[in-house]
């Protein structure tokens, strides 16, 4: 539901630029286009959508920190690198329980992070996706961007990567399956997350 709302407002706010940008003004610098009746009722019901729906989209995100202040998943969720509190709410929303996966693997497969060969016959046709949930594949790409962005154990481990002849592509995608693991085990342990883990391990 609340990404209906930012894609509304995103999809509307574009809408309200491409009339700006036909006419030679700048949205950002006028409210409202006054060259004809029809342009101006436009703007101006387009500019009441935009605030209608940022003002929802605003009281989902008080609800997103309410939830972290109440549940204690969540709150764990938050403490691994690159996630933050709405991301957490939306990765427990979609899971629920970690325990319906019987290993990080399958978890990786439901969230899209992994691609599989595919025999028939004794031919090999390349890798395939599996069915997966594009919510959560969403979520983990936009952790392991924010995660490379800061200073962390993360940020570490993406440069460990890098150094060690992995392709900027190969890196983040490992950083991805990382961040997802590293939930997966929150999840189903209810248990903090330990940074640096990839030292130990080194996967």
């Amino acid at each position: 539901m609340y990404e209906d709302f930012v894609k509304a407002s995103v999809r509307m706010k574009n809408q309200r630029s491409s009339m700006f940008l036909s006419t030679g003004k700048d949205h950002k610098k006028e409210k409202i286009l006054t060259e004809n009746e029809i342009s101006k009722f436009i703007t101006e019901k387009q500019n009441i959508y935009i605030e209608h729906v940022d003002q929802i989209r605003c009281e989902f995100e008080q609800l997103f920190k309410k939830i972290q202040r109440e549940n204690e998943t969540v709150r764990m969720l938050v403490k691994i690198s690159g996630i933050a509190t709405k991301l957490a709410v939306t990765i427990l929303a979609v899971v629920i329980d970690a325990n319906r996966f019987e290993s990080k693997y399958k978890y990786y497969a439901y969230s899209g992070l992994v691609k599989y060969l595919k025999d028939s016959g004794g031919r090999n046709y390349g890798k395939r996706n599996v069915r997966y949930n594009r919510t959560l594949k969403r979520c983990y790409k936009i952790a392991a961007n924010a995660a490379i962005g800061g200073n962390n154990d993360i940020r570490e481990y993406y440069e460990y990567l890098l150094h060690n002849n992995y392709c900027i592509e190969d890196a983040r995608n490992q950083i991805a399956r990382y961040i997802a693991k590293a939930s997966y085990v929150v999840i189903k342990n209810k248990t903090d997350y330990r940074p640096y883990q990839w030292r130990e391990s080194k996967e």
